[in-house]
């Protein structure tokens, strides 16, 4: 065999070998997941019964809790975003309370739109807001 075959053979091998592993990776990710759903039956046979021989009712289904990911919560980017509002007071354009409040201008800009929805600020012209203190007054 010349040199070219050779390394052919080797490179085939390797990809061989390679192909192998990721199928094994692939049945052992299956297996994991078989295992989770046997696990969660279980859990599910051991709740019931346990609710049974205490004599509480048990959901006919499981409500699932997806957790909400945030790095900052919604009522802490509206506080800081309002509390930016009534220290600059009067017109506020978006990029102002961006910068005062240290929060990226697409985030203030969405909760500036809630804001608006919901009437607790008033859009007066392009990325410029006042605060509404009651219905229809705006506080300057």
């Amino acid at each position: 065999m010349d040199e070219k075959e050779t390394l052919t053979r080797e490179l085939a091998d390797q990809f061989d070998r390679a192909r192998e592993a990721v199928t094994n990776g692939q049945l052992r990710v299956q297996d994991a997941q078989a295992e989770l759903e046997r696990a969660k039956a279980e859990y599910e046979r051991v709740r019931v019964d346990l609710a049974a021989k205490l004599g509480l009712s048990t959901p006919t289904r499981q409500v699932r809790h997806t957790p909400v990911h945030r790095s900052v919560g919604k009522s802490s980017v509206t506080s800081r975003v309002l509390a930016a509002i009534d220290e600059v007071g009067g017109d506020v354009r978006a990029e102002t309370i961006a910068k005062a409040t240290d929060l990226d201008r697409a985030v203030v800009s969405q909760r500036l739109a809630g804001l608006t929805r919901d009437g607790t600020v008033q859009r007066v012209g392009r990325g410029t807001y006042r605060r509404v203190t009651s219905r229809g007054s705006e506080k300057r």
